[in-house]
């Protein structure tokens, strides 16, 4: 299945901002449920709320540019990145519902990043002509 790049980036924006509301303002009681602490969820909510913000105002502007589109990517895949190095270092303070989260987190946003660059690579308006 190809989805378009704006299908892509709109799925992006509902689940960062979804997701960020939900992992603030639960930070209380997801912390005890996963085993990693209310401050983390915090920030983890924080940064949803910000790319999703982010992915939000590439759709309301139209803005699908490259760099627009590519800073998404790149930020999508630094977080999934993260999202992988949190899990490596608290695995052992984590329960099996905190593992699945952060295995989800890297899963769902990493392929997002990879389905938006390989969807933003066929576009002629992405490239940068000189």
């Amino acid at each position: 299945m190809n989805w378009s790049l704006p299908t892509l980036i709109r799925t992006d924006a509902i689940a960062g901002i979804a997701a960020g509301l939900v992992l603030y303002f639960g930070r209380e009681f997801w912390s005890p449920l996963s085993g990693l602490s209310v401050a983390w969820f915090a920030r983890l909510g924080i940064v949803g709320l910000c790319y999703g913000m982010f992915a939000g105002s590439i759709i309301l502007l139209g803005a699908y540019r490259p760099i627009p589109v590519r800073t998404l990517i790149i930020a999508n895949s630094l977080y999934a990145l993260f999202c992988l190095g949190l899990l490596i270092n608290k695995a052992s303070d984590l329960s099996m519902l905190g593992v699945v989260h952060l295995l989800a987190e890297v899963l769902f946003v990493g392929g997002l990043a990879f389905l938006e660059a390989r969807s933003a690579k066929g576009l002629r308006s992405l490239t940068i002509h000189p």
